[in-house]
Formats: C-alpha cells, structure tokens, sequence
C-alpha cells in the first residue's frame, strides 16, 4: 500500500479547501468522505420538481468575508444582496420590524460593559431579571438559539456579543446557483493537483505514531499517511464516532467543551406566495425577506429577492435536539400550524395551498449529529488544545475550529481549512 502524504477526513468546505492548498504546495491528498457526495452541510439540490435549486443546509453568505469572497471570485461564482423586510409575531400581532432583538440598544450597552465571561443566561439573569424585561430576554434566547442554534445556558455572552455587534453581519448574501457550486469548483481546484477523493468511506479509526498514521474505515479498509487533518464536524467528534489509537484524554476532553447546536430546516412549497398579498397598518410583505415569531417553529425567510414560492423553517438548539428522531410528517405539522398561527390562516386553506415539503433533520444525520459550532464559556481554552497537533501527526480543522467572530459559518471552515494547510511541512 502506497503512503501518502497528507489523508483528508471529511469532505465538506473545510475539507475540500484544506485539500485544494495541499495539492498546491505539491503534496499527495487522499480525500475520504462517509457521504456518497461531497459538501457535508452544504447540500444544494438541483433540478427539483419545484425550483432551479433548494439549500437543505448552509444558504447564506453572512457579510464581506474575506476568504468566501475571494473564493466566489476566483471561481466566477455570482452571488445577491438579500435585502427586503423583516416582520415578527408576538402575542398574536404581526409587525414590521428590523431589529430581531427587543430591546437592542440597552442590551448592547450592558454587553459593551462586559468584562468577565458568563452564559448568555447567567448575562440576562444579572442585567435583565425584571418582568420589565421578558421580552427582551424571550428575544435574546430566541436569538442565541435561532441564528447561533445554541444551548444559552453554555453560550458565551463575549463571544456572541462580537459576533452580533459586527458591522459586517448586517449585510447578508446568497450564490445565484446555490454554495453547491462552489463546492463543485473547490473539487475541480484539487483534482488539478495529486488527488484522490473515496465516498462512502467513514472513518472509524486512527491509529498514530509520530510521522506515520493509519486510517481504518467501516468498508475495512485501511491507509497510510504521513500525517491527517480531521475536518469532520465536532459533534461527530464529541459522539466517539471516530476512535483515537492510542487515546488522546486533553483532546477529548477539549472536544466537550466545544459548543455544538442542533437544527431542523424546512422547506415547504406553496402554489403561489400567499404572503406577498397580505398587509396591516405596518405595510405590506411583498418585500418579505426574514419572519420571527414565538411559535413551535420560529424562524422563517423567503427568497426575496428571487421570486418564489419557498418558505424555509428554522428551529435551532435544545428544542431542535428534542426533536432528533421525529419523524418528518410530525415536523411538517409543527410547521403548518406555526404559519397557521402567524398568518392567521386555517391548517386546511394551508395545506390546499401546499404543494411539497422538505425537511433536513441534520441531529439524525449520523455524519453531521447537529448543526455547526458555537462558543461556551470554555471554548477559547478548549480550541488552544486542539489547534495543537498531535505527535505532529493529526490536525483538526473545521468551521468550530476556527477562532474569529465568523465560528459556525461557511467563512469559518474556508479559513480554518486554509490556517491548518499552512501548518503542514
């Protein structure tokens, strides 16, 4: 058996772009996937019955980002401003509103005071305690869960208060033709070098000695290398899907302390845009762009600007991880009646107007076990232990892996790929 230089476990962003910078510097990759596709959370489908294309994960460009913008750029890849308006549902109203926090200004103070970390929880129990401010803190939780899919009980009030404070992240994209075309020039960017990609080859087991590893997989296969990057997401990590030979306990240990969300993402198609023809005294929703509501399933967008007839769901954190093994017609229920209730519509008029659903349960996939990295209290220390290489042998990268205010994003994963690849001699 041939050694190779550098074994690649997992074939999403981080792993495609960790390949590509590899290949470049002249080294021997070998990519190996558990999926029978590449992209991981990515997952754009093409020529649906419904649409030109639907994102059953990652969907959205989050600010001017260095490394996706240059990537989008070389590859000739186009992309959108979203734009449009943001409305939300609380206690049975519907209003127009840009901010998806009540109460912004004053929370943004009290987390510019802020000088020693705590969870988000323990943050709004000492500032924020009063009735007055239910609504602020309902708002703060949704939001910590919606968009970071984070436990606020862990989450680390610092952390999320650069990342929410950015400037960059008021200005969101989407690619015209979906992130599966960038994954598609990322493996066309590896295969101009010494490449191999193997699917269906989920990795079980890495055995290490300093300089040398041996990779075994569920097929039974077995490969040598000089050294491996480990870019499957942490919560793969943090289940021991992967056995470590001989066992790393700091690295372990390190692993669990890494912040990890859950997610369900629907997609229901309609026949027509209902929404686009309803108004109240706030306006109308033809430019509906993002909806927030208290319902089971709380998040909502559209396509705007593109027009179309997708509503996508989103239920993120511990609620979603309540939900992992339900099944996909008890999802779909839950989020018909959280429409029900947000338009004021009955279950039967929405249904009628139904033509498909989708929904990705990515807490039951067993390559992906949640959604995407988020900071605790612990993570900073935790990450110092993994971004140390083990024996100089193994690496870990990935979007949880990356230390900027960008964590959990596409930006994330492209960036730690690229910081790892640097690392390898």
């Amino acid at each position: 058996m041939a050694e190779i230089d550098v074994i690649v476990i997992g074939g999403g962003a981080a792993g495609l772009m960790t390949s590509r910078e590899l290949v470049r510097k002249g080294k021997t990759v070998c990519l190996l996937e558990a999926r029978d596709r590449v992209g991981g959370r990515i997952n754009t489908v093409y020529d649906s019955p419904v649409s030109e294309h639907i994102e059953m994960g990652a969907e959205f460009v989050h600010g001017n980002l260095e490394a996706t913008m240059q990537l989008l750029k070389e590859g000739n890849i186009g992309y959108h401003r979203m734009g449009g308006t943001s409305w939300h549902y609380r206690g049975g109203a519907l209003k127009r509103e840009q901010h998806f926090v009540e109460g912004w200004d004053l929370l943004e103070e009290k987390l510019t005071e802020l000088q020693e970390d705590m969870s988000i929880d323990d943050f709004l129990e000492r500032w924020f305690s009063g009735d007055e401010y239910n609504g602020l803190r309902n708002s703060v939780r949704g939001f910590a869960v919606g968009y970071d899919t984070a436990d606020p009980a862990r989450a680390s009030a610092i952390a999320l208060r650069e990342e929410w404070m950015s400037e960059d992240g008021q200005v969101t994209y989407r690619l015209n033709n979906g992130y599966g075309e960038m994954i598609e020039y990322l493996l066309h960017e590896c295969e101009e070098g010494d490449f191999e990609l193997l699917l269906n080859n989920a990795v079980t087991e890495i055995h290490c000695q300093e300089g040398r590893v041996t990779i075994f997989t569920e097929n039974e296969e077995s490969y040598l290398a000089k050294q491996v990057i480990v870019t499957v997401p942490m919560g793969v990590l943090q289940a021991g899907k992967i056995k470590f030979v001989p066992e790393i306990p700091e690295y372990n240990g390190a692993m669990q302390d890494m912040g990890y969300g859950s997610i369900i993402k629907l997609l229901f198609v309609f026949r027509e845009a209902f929404w686009e023809t309803l108004a109240n005294e706030y306006g109308n929703m033809k430019e509906l762009s993002f909806l927030l509501s208290d319902q089971e399933i709380p998040t909502w967008w559209t396509q705007y600007p593109r027009r179309s007839t997708v509503l996508t769901g989103w239920l993120g954190g511990p609620k979603a991880a309540l939900l992992k093994h339900a099944s996909d017609e008890s999802v779909e229920e839950l989020g018909l009646q959280s429409l029900a209730n947000i338009f004021g519509m009955s279950m039967e008029v929405l249904r009628a107007l139904l033509v498909t659903s989708e929904v990705a349960n990515w807490n039951a996939e067993p390559f992906t076990l949640g959604s995407y990295g988020y900071a605790t209290t612990e993570t900073e220390k935790a990450r110092k232990v993994l971004a140390m290489p083990v024996q100089g042998t193994i690496y870990f990268a990935g979007e949880a892996m990356y230390g900027g205010k960008e964590m959990g994003t596409v930006e994330a994963a492209l960036k730690s790929g690229i910081e790892v690849a640097q690392k390898i001699k």
